[in-house]
This record gives structure tokens, sequence and C-alpha cells, in this order.
């Protein structure tokens, strides 16, 4: 898998955190590097916050 694959599929849910790690570990990383990469991958992977304006909510 190549590191953008890595993001992609964990982002959908197709692999776990466990499953980022180790494959950052495949790609070469130290273990400090990989969880520091496993660490971006979440947060790259989290749900954004919407925002909404003034005038959107009085529409809800």
């Amino acid at each position: 898998l190549t590191r953008v694959d890595i993001r992609r599929m964990y982002k959908i849910g197709v692999i776990t955190r466990a499953e980022v790690y180790e494959s950052y570990l495949q790609h070469g990383y130290t273990d400090e590097n990989a969880k520091r990469m496993t660490e971006f991958t979440v947060q790259w992977a989290a749900p954004k916050e919407a925002s909404i304006t003034r005038s959107d909510m009085q529409y809800l």
C-alpha cells in the first residue's frame, strides 16, 4: 500500500489504526516515526467540523 492508500483506507474503515501503524513500519519508518505517521493519519481522517453560518441556521 502507498501512504495515500493507507490514509484513504483508514478514513473509510478498511484498515484499523494498528494496521496503519504496521503499514508504516513496512514502509521502513522507525517505531517512533511510524507512531507519528499513525497519529497524523488518525487526525487527518477525523471528521471535520461543519461550519454553519447564521443565515444557514434560519433554515434549520
